[in-house]
């Protein structure tokens, strides 16, 4: 509810008693090493961008996060607010993006890395991960019939080039290194 109480500091989650003057969370989750718990949400962002790569029932979802669970959640509000597990093992994600392509990014604290996740049908997702001078995109080989594209801004009018450095097949992965440029560089896999 817009402009509600939620009792923080006073409490986390349900405001049991007397506290008459908070509102409850439509969800809450314990603390501790359970799979199904976590510490902290650190990420989130509603699913409604302009070109939807997910199915239609993720239109209007929450994503979210929690930094030591490394996990990915969806709030579903067209099924009863159910929460179902997304995606695990996110190496710490602190932030969640969904970009105007109807992809969903992430920043992996422990990872050092953006990361993005795609729903396309077959489409297979790209890793990123920085050492000091390159940027190393890695997704699984064989992946026939996309080009790697890349661009400087993130939105629906950025204009994406073809990456020309070659492909290295290795150990099932295809990877390009590109140079760090100083600026911002977004890439895609692109049919």
């Amino acid at each position: 509810m817009r402009g509600a109480n939620y009792g923080w500091p006073n409490c986390e989650g349900e405001c049991v008693g007397s506290q008459t003057a908070f509102v409850d969370p439509i969800f809450q989750y314990g603390h501790g090493q359970l799979p199904t718990n976590g510490c902290a949400i650190t990420g989130g962002t509603f699913y409604n961008p302009a070109a939807a790569q997910f199915p239609a029932e993720y239109r209007g979802s929450y994503f979210f996060s929690d930094i030591c669970g490394s996990w990915i959640r969806r709030l579903d509000f067209q099924n009863g607010q159910a929460v179902i597990d997304f995606a695990s093992n996110a190496d710490g994600p602190i932030d969640l993006k969904v970009s105007a392509e109807g992809r969903l990014y992430y920043l992996a604290r422990d990872a050092g890395a953006v990361r993005m996740i795609t729903y396309n049908g077959s489409a297979p997702a790209l890793g990123i991960s920085r050492d000091d001078s390159d940027v190393s995109i890695l997704w699984p080989a064989p992946s026939t019939g996309y080009a790697l594209q890349t661009a400087e801004g993130w939105s629906s009018s950025a204009l994406w080039t073809a990456v020309a450095t070659p492909v290295l097949t290795t150990n099932g992965q295809n990877r390009v290194s590109v140079p760090i440029t100083g600026q911002p560089q977004f890439f895609r896999l692109s049919k």
